[in-house]
């Protein structure tokens, strides 16, 4: 099988015996998934005579000298090139190896520290062959995620998160034995250091094109105790007349798989798709402590009134968990309360104070979380809800779709009023950005009107 390869990088492969691409870019190949990440593996050689082979062929770094890593750079791409190693496990933690580069050992043994079966693979440019030491292309085919080597697995809890993520991005079931592995090491979690937590949950959320099968996942290893929010969704019914795919989990990963077919979603940058993915995630966080059964016209409902501010905190504690960037939990907490905005927000002043509520997060992303929450109820029609088109409407009339209002008039305007700068600027202005928000002025010279108009009362305050 013929893996397409730059050509700087296969002109370098074909002068360097026993080199072979490794892992994620064979697998994705295989899967028609781009992927620019192309790693190297070279046996027979030391990493010294490696460093100087490919100093030949561009600018070489050691940064990764102490995992047999060497990053070369080439017409502004960047190749890691490694020799082969065994990693041997002195704790519980990711980082608790110590790692013996062994270049004569065979592809077989090199590739037994490895994962799973779908990242043990090994392309020769030389002769186009895979090399599948583990089977991997036949789990590959039949979308099956099996370890290779159930002692070297246990060595690191990361790999139950890296199960999910891959889970999620290729739609593979875990078999039997990485389920009953997972289980093994639910009480490793947190040995897990936080911020590669939080590299696997941000793979999942912006490479992820199933994600719904990343979190059937965490549900299978019986990993959801460690997430709570997510795992209380499960136990949560709803109103089968609006929410007909039963409970709230359910809904969610509907949720979830609608919102990565979204064009907002795929034109985003990986920071803008992790806002949308963990605030679409955890939307929903409130209704497990906000449902209830009330009777209306005699007849049993299922509400959740309030759940929206009810999940921020929810939300809050559940992303800082797993290590989330503050960036990201500023924008997520105000789109789970706000998700149903849409209802309400449908005069210019309210699309006016939604902007500001919203911030630092924008109109433009609430339209996306909307899309997504309506599009997670199967059978009924996806689309977004008419509320949240008038609402859009307003927005672009405002110019607030990615923006907030801002202050038209300014301290300058109370200084050319004969004002000297005190206190109570702050009082005066903010007094007018309300009556701007309400729609009372909308440009510089209604708003020097309306201060003239008011000044009298307004120098009271």
């Amino acid at each position: 099988m013929n893996i397409e390869l730059p050509n700087n990088i296969r002109h370098i492969l074909n002068q360097i015996p026993r080199s072979f691409v490794v892992g994620g870019f064979v697998r994705d190949s295989i899967l028609g998934v781009r992927n620019k990440d192309i790693d190297v593996e070279v046996f027979g050689i030391s990493f010294a005579e490696l460093n100087v082979i490919l100093s030949r062929f561009g600018k070489t770094n050691l940064v990764g000298q102490n995992f047999g890593v060497i990053k070369l750079t080439i017409d502004g791409d960047e190749f890691d090139f490694s020799i082969p190693r065994r990693d041997n496990s002195n704790g519980l933690g990711h980082r608790d190896f110590d790692i013996e580069l062994c270049p004569d050992i065979t592809l077989e043994e090199a590739a037994r520290r490895r994962d799973f079966t779908i990242n043990a693979l090994f392309f020769d440019p030389r002769t186009n062959e895979i090399i599948d030491p583990f089977d991997g292309l036949s789990d590959i085919k039949a979308r099956r995620l099996r370890v290779v080597d159930r002692s070297t697995f246990k060595e690191d809890p990361l790999r139950v998160l890296r199960a999910v993520q891959f889970a999620a991005r290729f739609n593979l079931a875990p078999d039997r034995e990485l389920i009953s592995l997972a289980d093994e090491a639910l009480g490793s979690f947190d040995a897990i250091p936080k911020e590669r937590v939080w590299n696997e949950f941000e793979k999942l959320a912006v490479k992820g094109r199933f994600p719904s099968q990343g979190i059937k996942t965490l549900l299978l290893f019986g990993w959801l105790s460690h997430f709570p929010e997510i795992g209380n969704l499960l136990s949560c019914e709803q109103e089968p007349e609006w929410h007909p795919e039963e409970n709230v989990l359910f809904h969610t990963w509907h949720c979830l798989n609608h919102l990565v077919t979204l064009d907002a979603f795929k034109m985003a940058d990986r920071t803008g798709r992790a806002v949308l993915f963990f605030a679409v995630l955890c939307h929903d966080f409130g209704k497990p402590s906000t449902t209830e059964i009330r009777k209306r016209k005699g007849v049993d409902r299922i509400t959740a009134n309030g759940h929206e501010q009810a999940g921020v905190p929810f939300a809050e504690v559940f992303l800082r968990r797993i290590g989330t960037p503050n960036e990201i939990i500023d924008k997520v907490k105000p789109l789970v309360g706000n998700h149903l905005a849409h209802l309400q927000a449908n005069t210019k002043r309210a699309v006016r104070r939604l902007s500001l509520r919203l911030a630092p997060a924008t109109i433009d992303e609430l339209i996306t979380v909307i899309e997504a929450d309506h599009g997670g109820r199967p059978p009924l029609p996806a689309g977004l809800p008419k509320e949240a088109t008038f609402l859009r409407m307003i927005a672009r009339d405002l110019d607030l779709e990615s923006d907030i209002p801002k202050p038209i008039l300014k301290g300058r305007h109370l200084i050319d009023k004969g004002l000297s700068p005190s206190k109570r600027f702050g009082s005066i202005l903010h007094a007018a950005f309300e009556i701007q928000l309400d729609g009372g002025f909308d440009d510089e010279a209604s708003a020097v009107e309306w201060l003239t108009n008011n000044w009298n009362e307004l120098n009271e305050l």
